[in-house]
């Protein structure tokens, strides 16, 4: 994920870019485990019920 910005001098000419950029593969990650994690607790819960 990035995100930059022109820095911009007195006369509105861009001088300098600012910007930063992060690594959000670890997220996603996370993200897909925890999903992954949930529709196997609710596979469980159903099938206690069931019982």
């Amino acid at each position: 994920m990035g995100q930059v910005l022109p820095r911009r001098g007195e006369d509105g000419q861009i001088t300098a870019w600012f910007g930063t950029c992060n690594d959000i593969q670890e997220q996603r990650q996370m993200r897909e485990q925890l999903k992954a994690t949930y529709s196997d607790l609710e596979a469980k819960v159903m099938f206690r019920a069931l019982d």
